[in-house]
This record gives structure tokens, sequence and C-alpha cells, in this order.
């Protein structure tokens, strides 16, 4: 049966596929004038596909060679130059009196080493984590403290559990003088 020309350009149909895969003879084409057995057509095919991987292996050499590597250090240090700080820090105290200051502290301190925080980061980003009456406190003296440890002191002096009166006189009396 003759085809169109609209035929012709979409290619061959199912019925036509089928009917050629079942004869091992010559393919011939109404497109071109090239005529092959089914064996040449495959061995065509398969030195194509070894050309191409062959192609794409140097490509992929050639990208390889001209790629810098990274060592461990670098990228571990390319990965963290932006400062931590504690914008992410969940952990905020208002100086109540039902509030714990050891567990903020604690708290702080352990997100502090896990991100690596400096000690001018936390000192500075402090007033994130405070709140209501120790966010007023912190105001009046952060310009007095220089380093993290001095602020903490601070912060448990202001705020820290307080012992009753009983308490400081039985540990001072608990002191023995040395010999002077």
């Amino acid at each position: 049966m003759t085809k169109t020309r609209s035929q012709a350009v979409a290619g061959p149909n199912d019925e036509e596929l089928e009917n050629s895969e079942q004869q091992a003879g010559p393919v011939q084409s109404d497109v071109g004038s090239i005529t092959m057995s089914n064996i040449d057509m495959t061995t065509l095919l398969s030195t194509l596909q070894q050309s191409q991987h062959q192609f794409y292996q140097e490509v992929l050499r050639e990208v390889r060679s001209s790629t810098p590597v990274m060592s461990a250090n670098a990228s571990a240090s390319f990965l963290t130059t932006a400062p931590a700080n504690f914008s992410g820090c969940t952990s905020k105290f208002c100086g109540g009196s039902t509030e714990s200051l050891e567990s903020f502290i604690d708290a702080i301190e352990a997100y502090k080493s896990c991100l690596n925080i400096s000690d001018d980061n936390a000192l500075r980003g402090l007033t994130m984590l405070l709140t209501e009456t120790a966010a007023v406190w912190w105001q009046g003296i952060k310009a007095n403290c220089k380093t993290w440890d001095e602020a903490l002191l601070k912060l448990r002096s202001a705020f820290g559990e307080r012992r009753p009166p009983f308490r400081i006189y039985q540990d001072l009396f608990a002191l023995s003088q040395g010999d002077e």
C-alpha cells in the first residue's frame, strides 16, 4: 500500500514495525535510499554507542582534571563563613522569680557551643535572649561588661538563686581563720 506524504514523514506505524521485525531481509525506507540488513543496522548502532561512550568518558576526564579539588578543611571553612549568633536560639529569660537562671544559662551555653559562637558575638547577642525585667537590667549594665564570663557572673548575681540569711551565717561560721 502506498503512503501519503504525511504518513511517510510520520514514520512507520505499529503494523509496519511488526512486519519489518519479522523479516530478516534488507530494510528499506521511503525517505532515503539506504538499504541495509538488520544485522548491519545492529552493528552500526552498537558502534555509535561505543563511540559516544568513549567521547563522554573523555569529556568527563577533562572536566574532572580542570576542576580544583577542595580539601576537607577548605570545604568545612567554606560552609561556616557566616558568623554564628543567637538569632535562632529559642531560650529566653525574663528575670521572673519562677524562672530558673541556671537552666537558661545551661541552654544558651549548649547552643553557643554547638554553633561555635564566639564570646564577642555571644556578648552582643545576649540582648536577643533577655526580655522584660532582665532586658531592662541588661541595657543598664551592658556597657560595663567586657567579656562573656563577666556577663554570666553579673547575670547570676542579679537574678541567681538567693540563699536565705541563715545559710549565709552557717557558711561564715564554718570558715576557719588562717594562721596570721
